[in-house]
């Protein structure tokens, strides 16, 4: 099941930029300006669930049938392109079977991603995908294991939190709601690498972590000669 990246945007050299954490914390926003800077593409790890889990109710398969999904998701044909549309930078977006969802329609499926994320198989599938399509170029992926399983290779990890209570003021009251079930459900999918750089939110805008982020990486880049992250 390859996965290839469109070309036009890779860089002769490799970079990859993971943050992770809980919902409300600011990843996405973060992590679109930190694309931004480093000419690099933006991945939402989420919307590669967000397609298999649209994928999966188109094709009536049921979600409380952990083999059937599993069994679904093999056998799909995934591929990465880069789009620009609606966005200042890059962004993956993933085509299950020449379907491709835009990002409001798949936010839909929010809740329901948190079945597709507790099956070892469909992660599995995930991580790889992810891995085949970003080995080359500069990219930034915000999920939730990102630099602890995905790719622990890179030097480049970053963890973000912010408390319970400047998270919901974050998020609208429909999105709160959903957060705080797939936050339950994906509990035991959060992992924090050792050699992530924590950085807490609470009293920092977004263009303050990106920048924040963004001092790291050349401070890392300094002390490892890290021109590369494979």
């Amino acid at each position: 099941m390859p996965a290839q990246p469109h070309q036009d945007h890779l860089a002769t050299d490799n970079m990859l930029v993971s943050i992770d954490g809980w919902t409300g914390v600011g990843k996405t926003t973060v992590g679109l300006l930190v694309a931004e800077r480093i000419n690099g593409v933006f991945v939402d790890s989420g919307r590669l669930y967000r397609a298999l889990t649209a994928s999966c109710v188109a094709a009536n398969i049921p979600l409380l049938h952990p083999e059937k999904i599993a069994r679904y998701c093999t056998e799909r044909r995934i591929q990465v392109c880069v789009s620009r549309e609606g966005s200042v930078v890059p962004e993956g977006v993933f085509v299950v079977d020449q379907i491709s969802l835009a990002k409001k329609q798949l936010d839909q499926y929010g809740e329901q991603t948190s079945v597709l994320s507790r099956i070892p198989r469909v992660r599995s599938i995930v991580n790889s995908i992810l891995r085949d399509c970003m080995r080359t170029g500069h990219f930034v992926v915000v999920g939730r294991d990102m630099g602890a399983v995905v790719f622990p290779e890179t030097p480049f990890k970053f963890f973000l939190t912010a408390s319970a209570e400047v998270r919901q003021k974050r998020l609208s009251q429909r999105v709160k709601e959903q957060a705080h079930k797939r936050d339950q459900n994906d509990k035991h999918n959060i992992r924090v690498a050792a050699d992530a750089t924590s950085i807490s939110t609470d009293q920092l805008s977004a263009v303050q972590v990106a920048s924040t982020i963004l001092t790291r990486i050349q401070e890392i880049k300094k002390s490892s000669n890290a021109t590369t992250w494979l």
